[in-house]
């Protein structure tokens, strides 16, 4: 059994324990102002689009797997599961815009749900996208083949976005956000043909 059953750095903490709950405190309410921008991102979005009628905010402390995400689609791209084909912007939490070893931000296509049900038609989506992509100014999608998703980072990097983001009412950051997710819309047309296809075959 160890001598202690406390670390060094814990016993630290304990003896400036209510500056450290202070600390706590605050950070729980930053991380709900930048819960509240996000929200802010996919509340615009949906009123200039109102046809994506899925969507959705992550954000550390509410949701244990999140790294600061923000998630819109069609409530008719949905197969089976939970979760439509959509449109992700990932790694936007102050951990990842704050830490260069932590993933970079990054704009995201999610094609998953179609694998689980229609498996021969993926390759057909994904090569269309692709290719789309390659008409816009030669854009270039990378493959993550563990979670069926076409992804880029976003150009801006993290420390302009954190920078965006703490500027006045974070409208630079929220402008540059909706920007990304109009660039992941203009695939819609690709995908809205490829789901059909898919449901016909039901």
């Amino acid at each position: 059994m160890p001598q202690n059953n406390f670390f060094e750095p814990e016993l630290y903490l304990i003896q400036k324990w209510r500056q450290a709950r202070d600390i706590e405190d605050c950070i729980s309410e930053i991380n709900d102002k930048c819960f509240g921008v996000l929200l802010e991102v996919v509340s615009t979005f949906k009123k200039r689009h109102p046809k994506y009628d899925f969507g959705e905010v992550y954000h550390p402390g509410r949701v244990n797997w999140s790294t600061g995400d923000i998630a819109v689609g069609k409530s008719s791209w949905r197969m089976k599961g939970e979760w439509p084909i959509s449109f992700w912007l990932e790694n936007l939490g102050l951990d990842h815009l704050s830490a260069d070893d932590k993933e970079a931000p990054l704009a995201a296509i999610w094609l998953k749900p179609i694998k689980k049900e229609h498996a021969s038609l993926l390759p057909k989506l994904k090569r269309r996208i692709e290719e789309a992509a390659k008409q816009k100014k030669g854009m270039k999608f990378q493959w993550d083949d563990s979670d069926w998703s076409l992804w880029f980072d976003l150009p801006e990097g993290r420390q302009d976005l954190r920078n965006k983001l703490l500027s006045g009412s974070s409208k630079e950051f929220i402008e540059c956000l909706l920007l990304h997710l109009e660039t992941l819309a203009s695939f819609a047309d690709v995908i809205d043909g490829v789901v059909s296809a898919a449901k016909v075959r039901r």
